[in-house]
C-alpha cells in the first residue's frame, strides 16, 4: 500500500539495547507486528511503501494525540513514545488516515519508523529484526543499491530486458505491478487482460490488467520465472512506475539500510521462483 501522504517526518530513536527480534503475523502475506503505543498495545503493519508512520483515526483519537502541524495538506500529529520490541523511538510525528481500514490494523509503520536502523522484513522465518551497523558494499546480486523514488525506496529490476526502479513496498497486494506506459514496453506471453480493480492508496478503485512476462524478471541474482505483471494507473502523489509487492518479496528475507541506501535479498536456492 502505497501510502499518499509523502511527509518524509524526521525522528527522534533511542535503541536500548542495539537490536531487537519481534515475531510478525502473516496474513494473507502481509506482515504485521504487535507494537506498544503510550503504554498501549496496538497492531501495525510493517510497511516500506509509506515514508512515515500512520495510525487510523480510532487509534489516534483513542490515544489523544496532540496536532502538531500540517505537511503536504495533512494534518500531523505527535507522538511521544512507540515501541519495538526492545526498540524505543521518540518524538515521532504521524499522519492518520481511514484507509488502512482495509487492512486490519491500527496503522502501518513506515520508512521513518526504520530510518536509523537495518531492518530486516524476513518473510519466511516470521519476524522483524532491528539492528545497528550497515549493509556491505553492493555486489549486484543480493546487496543492491536503493534509489530514492520521491518519498520512497526502489531497486533496479530487469524485466525481460526492460530495466526499471521497482519500489519496494510490503503492503502492494500484487507480485509485480507497471505504470501502462512502462506494459506498453514489456513483452508479454499473452495479450494483457482485465483481471480486477484495486484501490491504492485510499484513492477510488481502478481497472487492473494483467499477464505474465514473456521472460524473466530479476533482482539482482533472484530470477522469477515469467511473472504475473499487473498494470494500473496509480495517484498523481505516488511516483512509482514498477512496484515489488508482498507476493513476490515473501520468498526473502530483505535488508534495508537507509542510511548506506542499500538492500539486501537472501533466499535459500538459486532456481527461478515460480507463481
Amino acid at each position: 500500500m502505497l501510502a499518499l501522504a509523502c511527509l518524509g517526518l524526521a525522528s527522534s530513536l533511542l535503541l536500548k539495547p542495539d537490536s531487537t527480534v519481534v515475531p510478525m503475523e502473516i496474513t494473507d502475506g502481509r506482515a504485521v507486528v504487535a507494537v506498544t503505543i503510550h503504554g498501549r498495545p496496538f497492531r501495525l503493519a510493517v510497511e516500506t511503501g509509506s515514508p512515515n508512520v500512520r495510525l487510523s483515526t480510532a487509534a489516534t483519537g483513542d490515544l489523544g494525540l496532540k496536532r502538531s502541524g500540517t505537511a503536504y495538506g495533512e494534518t500531523t500529529f505527535a507522538l511521544d513514545s512507540l515501541r519495538i520490541g526492545d526498540v524505543l523511538l521518540t518524538g515521532l510525528e504521524i499522519s492518520s488516515g481511514d484507509e488502512l481500514a482495509r487492512l486490519g490494523v491500527d496503522g502501518v509503520l513506515g520508512l521513518d519508523a526504520y530510518e536509523d536502523y537495518l531492518v530486516t522484513v524476513d518473510y519466511p522465518a516470521a519476524r522483524l529484526v532491528l539492528s545497528r551497523g550497515t549493509l556491505p558494499e553492493p555486489d549486484g546480486n543480493e546487496v543492491l543499491r536503493v534509489v530514492r523514488v520521491g518519498a520512497f525506496v526502489g531497486v533496479e529490476v530487469d524485466m525481460g530486458g526492460v530495466t526499471e526502479i521497482g519500489v519496494v513496498d510490503t503492503q502492494g497486494g500484487m507480485s509485480f505491478q507497471a505504470l501502462p506506459e512502462v506494459a506498453d514496453r514489456l513483452t508479454f506471453r499473452a495479450p494483457l487482460q482485465v483481471v480486477g480493480r484495486a484501490v491504492v492508496g485510499g484513492g477510488d478503485p481502478v481497472e487492473v490488467r494483467g499477464a505474465r512476462l514473456a521472460g524473466d524478471l530479476r533482482i539482482g541474482r533472484h530470477a522469477f520465472s515469467s511473472p504475473r505483471i499487473a498494470v494500473h494507473p496509480l495517484p498523481a502523489d505516488i511516483p512509482s512506475k514498477v512496484t515489488i509487492g508482498l507476493r513476490a518479496l515473501r520468498h526473502f528475507a530483505v535488508t534495508l539500510d537507509q542510511q548506506a541506501m542499500r538492500v539486501r535479498f537472501t533466499r535459500p536456492g538459486t532456481a527461478p521462483i515460480t507463481d
